[in-house]
C-alpha cells in the first residue's frame, strides 16, 4: 500500500528517537491482552512502554519492572490496539473553516487514535501536515492522519468545492497536480464520466499514488476492481440493490432493456449489473471477484441507521450536547424532515445482509463512519459502527479487526501498528470489560495510549466535559 508512504516515514525516521531509552517507562501489570491476530488471549501480562513503543510483554509475575516506572494496576482489564475510523471529513472543505480540535478530543477518548480522512483540498495539506506534527510532538492531542484524499468528481460536481475532471487529459492533470501537492490518494466520486475515471486509473498507476472511494454511477463493480480502486466506501456500485424491491426492479428493467436503451450504452451495463446483483449467485460471483483484486470495502453502516431509527431517539441523542446550538439547528433543518418519516428498517437489514454476503466472498472490511455527516459523533459512531459490524453476522473479534489490524494492513503499517506486539508503536485502548463477549464493551474504556501517551479515565472524560462546555458557548 503506497499511500501511507509519508505517515512511516514520520515512523521510523523522524521520530526514531522515541525507540531509544529516554528513562521514562510505563508498566501495565496484570493486563489481559486481546489479539485481533486470533490467537487467545494473553492474560496476567505486563506490557512496557518507554517513549512511543512497546519495549516488552512478558508474564507479569516474570517482567522486570524499571526503577521509576509509572505502575498502572490492569487486573481484570482488556487491552486492545487503537481503534481507526477509516472514513472522516474533518477538513470542511465545503464551509472552507479549519477543523475543529473538539473532534480531535473527542475521538482520542474514545479510543480512536488514527484516522483517515476523505477530502482534503490540495491547498490544505500544509495544515494537514502542521496536525500530523502535532500528533507526534503533542500526544494526545490529535490522532494520527493515516492517509488524506483529494475528491475528483464530474462537472458539475455532486458537492459544492469538489476538483473536477470530464476529460482523459484534464483527469491526468489533476492526478498529477494531487501527487505534488502530497496528497496521499485520489478519491473519485459519483459523476465522474468513465473516460475521466480510467484516465484516473492508469495516471494514478504511473505516477504510483492509490485511488480509492466511491464507484462512479457509469462504472461497474468489476470494472473498478480491474483498474485497481482500492477501496470502496458506502457500498457504492451496489447499493442500489437495497434501495429498491429487487423483485420489482428486476421486473421493470427486464421489460425496459430490449426498447429503450441503445444496446451500446453503458447504462444498459449498469441495469444488468442491478439484476446480476439481485441474482444470489452472480452477485457472490461479482464480490469473489473483488475480493481477488483485493478491493477493500468501508461500509459506513451507521450512516443508514440513522435513517432506520425513530426519529425521536435519533434527536434526543445524548450525544448531542458536543454539538454547537447553531449546528444542531442546521442538522434539524437539512436532516429532520426525512428522520420524520416513518424509519425504513428494510434499507439497513438489506445493507446488513450485503456486507454478509460480501464478508463470505472473501472481502475485507474496514470500520468508518462519514462523519462529519449530521448525527453522526467523532468517536462515538465508530462504536455504533462496530455494534453494526456484529449485527452483520461478524464475530466480536471480526468486528474489532475492521478497525485495528485491517487499518495497518490497508495503510501498509502492519509493522508499527494494529496489533499489540514489542517493538510497535503503543497506540492502544485499555477497557474494563471484554470486547470478545460482548462489542459493546469497546466503549467502556479505562484508559487510552497515544503514541505512548497515557491518558487515564478522568483526563478522557475531562476531555469530553471541555468539548460540550465549550460548543455550549458557540
Amino acid at each position: 500500500m503506497k499511500i501511507l508512504i509519508r505517515l512511516l516515514l514520520l515512523l521510523t525516521s523522524v521520530h526514531s528517537f522515541a525507540q531509544e531509552d529516554n528513562g521514562s517507562y510505563t508498566v501495565l501489570k496484570q493486563v489481559n491482552i486481546i489479539d485481533v491476530k486470533g490467537s487467545p488471549i494473553q492474560t496476567d501480562m505486563a506490557v512496557t512502554i518507554n517513549g512511543n513503543r512497546i519495549t516488552s510483554i512478558e508474564r507479569t509475575s516474570k517482567a522486570k519492572i524499571p526503577q521509576n516506572a509509572l505502575i498502572i494496576d490492569a487486573k481484570n482489564k482488556y487491552l486492545i490496539p487503537g481503534l481507526w475510523d477509516m472514513h472522516v471529513h474533518v477538513f470542511n472543505n465545503v464551509s472552507k473553516t479549519s477543523p475543529d480540535t473538539n473532534d480531535f478530543s473527542m475521538y482520542i477518548a474514545n479510543g480512536v487514535t488514527g484516522i483517515r480522512e476523505m477530502w482534503t483540498k490540495m491547498e490544505s495539506m500544509p495544515e494537514v501536515n502542521r496536525w500530523r506534527k502535532q500528533a507526534y510532538e503533542f500526544p494526545g492531542t490529535v490522532p494520527k492522519i493515516g492517509a488524506v484524499g483529494t475528491m475528483v468528481d464530474g462537472f458539475p460536481s455532486q458537492i459544492p468545492n469538489s476538483d473536477t475532471a470530464t476529460m482523459e487529459a484534464g483527469a491526468r492533470q489533476i492526478v498529477q497536480q494531487i501527487k505534488a501537492a502530497g496528497i496521499d490518494f485520489v478519491k473519485v466520486y459519483d459523476r465522474l464520466p468513465r473516460k475521466a475515471y480510467f484516465a484516473i486509473a492508469d495516471e494514478c498507476k504511473k505516477q504510483n499514488i492509490d485511488f480509492a472511494g466511491h464507484v462512479p454511477s457509469k462504472i461497474l463493480l468489476k470494472e473498478a476492481a480491474d483498474a485497481g480502486q482500492r477501496s470502496v466506501e458506502h457500498l457504492t456500485g451496489s447499493r442500489i440493490v437495497f434501495e429498491d424491491d429487487c423483485e420489482t426492479f428486476v421486473a421493470d428493467t427486464k421489460k425496459e432493456l430490449p426498447d429503450s436503451i441503445a444496446a451500446n450504452s453503458p447504462g444498459v451495463h449498469i441495469m444488468e449489473q442491478v439484476l446480476e446483483l439481485c441474482d444470489k449467485d452472480k452477485a457472490f460471483a461479482i464480490f469473489k471477484h473483488m475480493s481477488e483484486k483485493n478491493v477493500w470495502h468501508c461500509p459506513t453502516m451507521v450512516l443508514y441507521k440513522r435513517f432506520a431509527t425513530d426519529s425521536s431517539i435519533i434527536v434526543n441523542d445524548p450525544r448531542l450536547k458536543y454539538i454547537s446550538p447553531s449546528e444542531k439547528r442546521l442538522w434539524e433543518k437539512e436532516t429532520g424532515a426525512r428522520l420524520r418519516k416513518k424509519a425504513s428498517r428494510n434499507y439497513l437489514d438489506r445493507a446488513l445482509a450485503q456486507v454478509l454476503q460480501m464478508k463470505k466472498a472473501g472481502i475485507q472490511f474496514l470500520a468508518g463512519t462519514d462523519f462529519d455527516n449530521h448525527y453522526l459523533y467523532p468517536g462515538f459512531s465508530l462504536h455504533d459502527e462496530l455494534r453494526l459490524f456484529v449485527d452483520a453476522g461478524f464475530s466480536p473479534l471480526e468486528a474489532l479487526q475492521t478497525a485495528t489490524i485491517n487499518p495497518a494492513k490497508f495503510l501498509g503499517a502492519i509493522d508499527s501498528l494494529g496489533t499489540i506486539e514489542k517493538g510497535k508503536i503503543a497506540d492502544m485502548v485499555l477497557l474494563d470489560a471484554n470486547p470478545l463477549t460482548d462489542i459493546r464493551n469497546t466503549q467502556q474504556i479505562n484508559a487510552v495510549f497515544v503514541n505512548g501517551k497515557y491518558l487515564s479515565k478522568e483526563t478522557l472524560q475531562a476531555m469530553l466535559d471541555h468539548a460540550a462546555a465549550f460548543v455550549s458557548k458557540k
